[in-house]
């Protein structure tokens, strides 16, 4: 694996300290830059504003707002 490009990445896209990185596992690695990548595509949703929009329509079918 190529542990310092990796380092770079994380020090440099994501803002983490390096102890942050190496305490970190690779999925939580790979999650963080994937979500990174989809915060910042002006094309797409996030998971979490459908979820959230999801959510409100529920409560509003559900008369709660």
């Amino acid at each position: 694996m190529p542990f310092r490009r990796y380092l770079g990445i994380a020090s440099g896209l994501l803002g983490w300290m390096p102890q942050t990185f190496w305490k970190s596992t690779p999925h939580e690695f790979f999650a963080s830059l994937e979500q990174r990548d989809k915060a910042n595509s002006p094309d797409e949703k996030s998971e979490s504003e459908e979820d959230f929009s999801q959510f409100r329509a529920k409560l509003e079918r559900a008369k709660v707002i």
